[in-house]
């Protein structure tokens, strides 16, 4: 289960998107070696999206063409888009049917919604839930003073930190 909402375009070094999917890429093509079924589902700002359950390279490849197109049409509607909670996400996945197996959760779990304890709950009675933290070192560690450019809204911006700006 791939997290592209909003929030997960974001990031100091690469976007922490890219980040989930790489890695749900190599959960998947290791799965396909263990002799098990695979799928993926997304969530993003154009909703939620699941591949059917498959074995061996159809199954990954399915999996991986629906990240794909699913990566590309969220990148492109950007963060400036309203972002679903992420209990609302895991309400359908509960719903949808597992009844046992593994779900990978890659999220970087903002946003999570009132509901995310339940929800949790309920996924991990249905068999193995993980859940894939992905963070930004900048979410660990503050940023030195100095100056710093970003784009908003496809426009250039800068912002300056200073010490005392740190402290609050």
């Amino acid at each position: 289960a791939v997290d592209l909402r909003p929030e997960m375009f974001t990031g100091s070094q690469c976007y922490r998107a890219d980040t989930a999917c790489r890695l749900a890429a190599l959960c998947l093509w290791q799965a396909a070696r263990n002799g098990d079924r695979c799928a993926a589902s997304v969530f993003s700002v154009h909703g939620i999206q699941t591949s059917r359950p498959r074995t061996a390279e159809r199954g990954v490849l399915e999996a991986l063409g629906l990240i794909t197109d699913c990566y590309d049409a969220a990148r492109a509607k950007g963060a400036t888009a309203d972002s679903q909670p992420l209990d609302q996400w895991l309400a359908f996945l509960n719903a949808a049917g597992r009844v046992s197996g593994n779900l990978l959760l890659f999220s970087g779990l903002d946003n999570a919604g009132q509901a995310i304890d339940t929800e949790l709950l309920i996924a991990a009675g249905h068999g193995r839930l993980t859940t894939i933290a992905i963070t930004d070192p900048l979410e660990s560690n503050a940023l030195p003073p100095g100056r710093y450019p970003f784009i908003r809204e496809n426009r250039s911006m800068a912002v300056s930190l200073s010490r005392r700006s740190r402290k609050s």
